[in-house]
């Protein structure tokens, strides 16, 4: 074999590599349920979020954009959803 076909081959093989792990990250990322979906049970949401008013949100201390990401009685807040009011006891 000479090096331009070793070349190619190593370039093939990357190629390959590259879509798998596209495929892989499109298919692992796109089937999780994003922030308010639809749901009725925390199994529906993916693991960073809660089934909270029948929607998947943020669970508090998650990653947000907005409030409306957060669970009821959450504010997003420097990107974190905090609570704001205090846990019943």
């Amino acid at each position: 074999m000479d090096n331009e076909t070793i070349i190619y081959a190593g370039i093939a093989v990357i190629f390959f590599i590259l879509i798998i792990a596209a495929v892989g990250t499109i298919i692992f990322f796109g089937s999780r349920p994003q922030t308010g979906t639809p749901c009725n049970t925390n199994s529906d949401c993916d693991n960073d979020h809660v089934c909270n008013q029948n929607q998947c949100r943020v669970a508090t201390g998650g990653n947000c954009n907005k409030n409306s990401d957060c669970i009821v009685g959450d504010l997003c807040m420097n990107s974190i959803c905090m609570r704001t009011d205090p846990p019943n006891s």
